[in-house]
């Protein structure tokens, strides 16, 4: 391992090495903060070089791929061309339908030979990632014609391996020298057991699971983004649900993605230096990040009924229940959007506070009660404590002249 020095690229940092045998390995190498930048397969004297560099991936000396927005753009040669025509690129867009929890499910392109659209790959998986493999078998892969001026999609065979190996939750599946396991960051997983290889290197903050299990045994909900903790959601739904997203990031850098369907919140970034996130940023990307559920829910009503007969003035926000892994808040967004205007603060600040507080709502819930706590015992007290924390986790946040009790009846 080399050392590194201040102001001085780390070219070998963190060398991880598996051996397979006498013959056969694969060497990781990692720069300085934990992102891998090499892969090394070794077998029968044979040394294969996969390098990784902000999204761009190459074989050796030449491209592969780079991703875009909905899937990536290939990079294919004409192995049977000759002379410099080996070494020159067709560039074509693929592009992969991913379901709800990040798993790509279909990866299509457009064959300019046939002028259709047509399946590179199709991919099922039981639920803990192991792939189907008893239908769907067919694979193809974009190809150079002889000219080497043109591109078409051509099928593999079964025992050739395709060069964009991203599957279950996004993750590159490593099947050299029949490995067999995801790459998640920090650490590696093998879904035909549904769990890790190694220790959760955050397992001492939920010490109530093993450190090998896989997203708390429910991977229907739950995903684990980069091998450290499993990550739950943050969903907003209702009329004014895409209005809430766009007001949060108009004034974030998180880059937020919202799907219609399921709610689902999630960031994009790319996030170069957390550290140059607002505090408001950081504790969103937090709430998101986390092992628990906030749920908003978007409404125009002034005045809610709840199941006691009792009613609520929603004229900002309102609570709604909680237990100690899921809260509900209800925000009416246009009146949070008058009370923005008439308070001078930038749009989203209130939609923020409700998150916050829903979130602080249930770290309250877990360190004063041992059983869930039901709307009809929210006292005021809890509800003041989770106001207070919500306007803390937010520098941007000035209507501590509007009282909670204005709003939550």
């Amino acid at each position: 391992m080399d050392r590194c020095f201040p102001l001085r690229p780390c070219e070998s940092l963190s060398m991880a090495l598996s051996d397979f045998g006498t013959t056969t390995s694969i060497a990781y190498l990692y720069d300085s903060t934990g992102r891998k930048v090499r892969k090394t397969v070794s077998e029968n004297a044979n040394n294969i070089q996969t390098h990784y560099l902000n999204g761009f991936q190459y074989t050796e000396a030449l491209l592969d791929f780079f991703p875009h927005a909905e899937g990536f753009v290939n990079a294919s040669y004409c192995r049977a061309c000759t002379g410099n025509l080996q070494l020159i690129p067709r560039f074509n867009y693929a592009y992969n339908y991913t379901d709800h929890l990040g798993n790509i499910r279909l990866t299509y392109g457009f064959d300019s030979a046939t002028q259709q659209v047509k399946i590179l790959e199709e991919n099922h998986y039981y639920p803990f990632g192991l792939k189907h493999t008893n239908y769907n078998p067919e694979r193809n892969k974009y190809d150079n014609d002889i000219s080497g001026s043109e591109s078409h999609i051509a099928p593999v065979l079964a025992n050739t391996r395709l060069n964009y190996k991203y599957k279950y939750n996004g993750k590159e599946f490593q099947d050299e020298l029949g490995l067999n396991m995801y790459d998640y960051g920090a650490r590696n997983y093998d879904p035909a057991i549904g769990r890790w290889m190694n220790i959760d290197p955050k397992a001492e903050a939920d010490k109530r699971w093993s450190p090998y299990r896989y997203a708390y045994d429910n991977p229907l909900r739950f995903t684990d983004p980069d091998g450290m903790l499993e990550n739950d959601e943050l969903i907003i739904k209702g009329r004014d649900a895409s209005t809430a997203v766009k007001e949060l990031n108009d004034d974030s850098q998180l880059n937020l993605t919202h799907d219609a369907s399921t709610g689902k919140v999630s960031s994009m970034g790319p996030i170069q230096d957390p550290s140059t996130l607002s505090q408001a940023d950081q504790n969103l990307l937090n709430v998101i990040n986390s092992d628990k559920t906030v749920n908003l829910s978007t409404t125009n009503d002034v005045v809610r009924t709840d199941s006691n007969g009792n009613q609520n003035l929603v004229l900002f926000g309102i609570h709604n229940g909680q237990n100690q892994s899921e809260a509900f808040q209800e925000v009416n967004v246009g009146q949070a959007q008058s009370l923005e205007n008439n308070g001078g603060q930038t749009a989203g600040t209130t939609i923020r506070h409700e998150i916050f507080e829903g979130f602080s709502v249930m770290s309250i819930v877990n360190s004063q009660f041992k059983t869930p706590l039901a709307t009809s015992n929210f006292t005021k007290n809890v509800y003041n404590q989770a106001h207070t924390d919500a306007i803390n986790m937010d520098s941007n946040y000035n209507l501590q002249n509007v009282t909670p009790n204005q709003f939550h009846l």
